[in-house]
Parts: C-alpha cells; sequence; structure tokens
C-alpha cells in the first residue's frame, strides 16, 4: 500500500507542477502582449508627417557605442513632428515608455509664451477627434530650458495642450535619458479627467516661434501594461 501511495502523491505533484507551469506560461504571455511597440530602430513606417511651420529634418542613424539604431531630429526655424494613429487602452497599457537625447537648449526663450513656445524635444500623446475637435487634447512631455521638472503648464496657443517638463536645463544634456510615465495617471492630474481610450502618438523637435534651431534624437517608444 505504501508502494501505491507514493505514486499516487508523485502523480498528484507532477499534475500540481504541469498546472501551475502551464498557469506561468500564459501569465508571461500575457505580460508580452501588454506591451505595444511604436518606434523601434527609427522605422517611422508607419509614421506621418505633420507640418506647422517648415520642415524638421529626421533621419535615421547608426549610433557605434553603444550600438543602436536611433532618430535623429534637426529643426532650423522649423515645427514638424511624425505622427502616429493608433488606439492605446490606457486601462491595459497606461505606460509610456521613451529614450531621448538632447545636446544642446534652447535658451532664454520663455516657454509659456507664444513666442518661445519651442522645444528641442518633445514626445506627445493625446485623444484627436475629428469631428468633434473641441474635445481633442493632448499632453507633451517636454525637454524644458528652466521648467521644474513634473512642472505642467497650459500651451500658449490652447489649454487643450497641456505640457509637463520630464526633462529640465542642463543635467543630463549630451546623455541618453530613458523616460516612463503613467499617461493615464497624467490625464488625471492635468485635465482632471479619467481616460481610457487615446488615439495619437507624436515626436517633435521644433524652433519656429524662436527663430533658432534645436534638435535631438529619439530611441524606442512603447507603451506597457507596467
Amino acid at each position: 500500500m505504501k508502494v501505491k501511495k507514493q505514486n499516487i502523491l508523485s502523480i498528484v505533484i507532477i499534475s500540481l507542477f504541469m498546472v501551475l507551469s502551464s498557469v506561468s506560461l500564459a501569465e508571461n504571455s500575457k505580460k508580452a502582449v501588454q506591451k505595444i511597440i511604436l518606434l523601434s530602430n527609427a522605422d517611422t513606417s508607419h509614421w506621418q508627417v505633420k507640418s506647422f511651420e517648415g520642415w524638421t529634418g529626421y533621419k535615421k542613424i547608426e549610433l557605434k557605442n553603444p550600438a543602436r539604431t536611433v532618430l535623429q531630429a534637426k529643426s532650423q526655424k522649423s515645427a514638424s513632428g511624425l505622427v502616429i494613429n493608433k488606439e492605446i487602452d490606457l486601462y491595459k497599457t497606461p505606460i509610456l515608455h521613451w529614450s531621448w537625447k538632447v545636446d544642446k537648449l534652447l535658451t532664454g526663450n520663455n516657454e509659456r509664451t507664444k513666442q518661445g513656445d519651442d522645444f528641442p524635444a518633445r514626445v506627445y500623446v493625446g485623444i484627436y477627434e475629428k469631428f468633434r475637435f473641441w474635445k481633442s487634447r493632448t499632453i507633451n512631455y517636454v525637454w524644458s530650458n528652466s521648467a521644474k521638472v513634473n512642472t505642467h503648464w497650459s500651451n500658449p496657443f490652447t489649454d487643450k495642450a497641456q505640457m509637463i517638463a520630464v526633462q529640465s536645463g542642463k543635467e543630463g544634456l549630451g546623455q541618453w535619458q530613458s523616460e516612463k510615465r503613467n499617461v493615464r495617471k497624467d490625464f488625471l492630474t492635468v485635465f482632471s479627467e479619467e481616460v481610457r481610450y487615446i488615439n495619437i502618438i507624436a515626436i517633435m523637435s521644433d524652433s519656429d516661434n524662436t527663430k533658432t534651431s534645436s534638435g535631438a534624437y529619439y530611441g524606442d517608444i512603447y507603451f506597457s501594461a507596467e
């Protein structure tokens, strides 16, 4: 009888292990799905150009140390961005990840005025409603010249766009910075509104209002569950 009991116990343990392994694999598979890649290796084939003033140059470049493919942006008195339209469920994937590098700041401009509303780098997300444009709203994550990190303010052209300083000043210049923002929480903070879906993501380096030049480098961009 002891042998039979041991055999039964072994079968139970093996079965339990198989069930737990299946659950673990399913959870890992679910987590893997909960990642929405928007920009990888500077592939902009699914992005569209949007010009506000002139043309900012965007091109793929290869870096050597460390080896990686990134997007270079150069603005000369211009403001044009790259836009991708994709619905993101912020209940499932609220976390926006990206990396960027800025070598030179725009200095002396008041970023809260129309004449000074330029940034060497910005990543923005939002809701665009074509037939109810007054309902559209965006968050601009920017590299500011002087604003305190995590402060936010209304864009001088429209309060439907809110600016958040993610990086500021000279600290970190010339070095790659990895960013992580909970977009769902940020919408609640700056618009006092619970938002589930967004449908537009963009990047832009601009210098049209200050009539100067700016530029940046952008790495991969994606949304995840955590």
